[in-house]
């Protein structure tokens, strides 16, 4: 899947897909809001739950990205196993 296939699709199936092929690979505070990093294949999808705004309810896309562009700010509180780990759950032949 590339970062348009994946931005193409409803919202509802970007959902469905991240509960069913995504795996989670790491976790990161702004601030007091969290962003949670999931991988699809070769691109990651972080997700931000905002915390800060009360009126904001559940999760929302913040960034899609390939490769390690962003890896920095997960790298400092996961260790390589688990992104390799996922890397490798997310490249299993079908």
């Amino acid at each position: 899947m590339t970062i348009r296939e994946f931005k193409d699709l409803k919202n509802s199936e970007k959902i469905h897909l991240l509960r069913r092929d995504g795996s989670f690979v790491a976790e990161r505070r702004l601030g007091i809001d969290r962003i949670y990093l999931f991988a699809i294949g070769n691109i990651f999808i972080e997700l931000l739950h905002q915390l800060s705004d009360p009126n904001r309810r559940g999760v929302i896309i913040h960034d899609i990205f390939e490769g390690n562009s962003r890896m920095q700010f997960y790298l400092e509180r996961t260790t390589s196993t688990n992104i390799f780990i996922a890397f490798k759950i997310n490249n299993l032949p079908n």
